[in-house]
């Protein structure tokens, strides 16, 4: 901007968020002068001008709540006094200060458990991405972890199962954006124990002699042995690729497995149709729903007179999801389905893990 007195008027494009003003300003004689800035016409702050013949430079800063066009105004007490110039104005984009916590799937879990952690970043509205880290350094395949979701707070996810035995210290690292300021999460310690003692087995498997049966099943077509045959992508809809209740729209339904006796287990893996279940692809952690899936359920250990719950899970969209807890010794267990979409409880396949 030009050398100029009395009033000075913009009108800029901005985004929603903080910002500063950075102002030149130089006094040549007379009066000493302040300079009024508003924005859309509410004063943020008066600026002195100096009592000397040098140049001096003043910040103020101030925030928009919605993007579009705004107007800033700086003016002189007097508009027609000459002894006040004003000979730059520098908007700066401030970042808005952000929040980060991380929260864990399963604490404590046990070695070869899969751990799921999710990172909330606090903003305005933050993008970007989260790295989250162990002792400092980056878990593998999560060293940049985009943000997802809507408004004000988003979320990026973790899943591990690499976490040795002893206390792990998580942290997110969210890296910021033009909008944000970068922030990290306070220390998670993060508890793995030995869990069942020898080499973990899927002992559900029928080879392993687990023996499955449900609440119902749609037809012969979609038996409940089809949820213990090994084949977790549900190839062969409609002849034995995956289970179907046969209750539409009322819940609960389940299935179980029973064991080849009492087992030492400390985690399940519950398999919902895929989207695209004509051609579906071997399941990964992070493979999700939208269509077939089961998304409340809760995991059940039989104690010999009752069901007791060891896991709980909500508001689910992941095809393959895993549930930790703690060792649990059982000749049983039961996946009970209280919600599912598209109308049936659909599962290609159930493991049990522990020996």
């Amino acid at each position: 901007m030009g050398r100029r007195t009395g009033t000075i008027t913009q009108t800029l494009s901005l985004n929603a968020g903080s910002y500063a003003l950075s102002f030149q300003a130089a006094q040549r004689s007379g009066q000493v002068q302040p300079i009024k800035v508003t924005v859309d016409g509410t004063q943020i702050g008066s600026l002195l001008s100096p009592a000397s013949t040098s140049f001096s430079s003043f910040s103020i800063p101030f925030s928009v709540a919605t993007t579009g066009a705004h107007t800033l105004t700086y003016t002189g007490t007097d508009p027609n006094d000459r002894t006040t110039f004003i000979d730059s104005v520098t908007l700066a984009t401030v970042g808005a200060s952000t929040t980060t916590t991380v929260a864990s799937s399963l604490n404590a879990s046990t070695v070869g458990a899969n751990v799921t952690f999710t990172a909330s970043v606090t903003g305005s509205p933050p993008t970007g991405s989260v790295n989250f880290t162990d002792g400092g350094s980056s878990i593998s395949g999560c060293a940049a972890v985009a943000l997802a979701g809507s408004g004000n707070t988003r979320t990026a996810q973790c899943s591990t199962s690499a976490l040795t035995q002893g206390t792990h210290s998580i942290v997110a690292n969210y890296g910021g954006d033009a909008n944000n300021t970068a922030s990290a999460s306070p220390p998670l310690s993060q508890v793995v124990n030995t869990g069942a003692a020898g080499t973990s087995t899927n002992v559900a498997l029928a080879s392993n002699g687990g023996i499955a049966s449900a609440s119902s099943s749609y037809s012969s077509g979609y038996p409940a042995s089809a949820i213990n045959n090994n084949e977790r992508a549900g190839t062969n809809p409609g002849n034995g690729g995956y289970w179907n209740d046969a209750t539409p729209n009322t819940f609960p339904d389940w299935v179980q497995i029973n064991f080849n006796g009492a087992k030492t287990i400390d985690h399940t893996v519950v398999y919902s149709l895929q989207d695209n279940y004509t051609s579906p692809i071997e399941p990964t952690d992070t493979q999700t729903f939208l269509l077939y899936g089961v998304t409340d359920f809760t995991v059940q250990g039989w104690d010999g007179a009752n069901w007791v719950t060891l896991g709980t899970v909500s508001g689910n969209n992941l095809v393959k999801r895993t549930v930790n807890f703690s060792p649990y010794t059982t000749d049983r267990i039961r996946i009970n389905v209280t919600n599912a979409l598209n109308t049936w409880s659909r599962i290609t396949e159930v493991e049990a893990w522990g020996n």
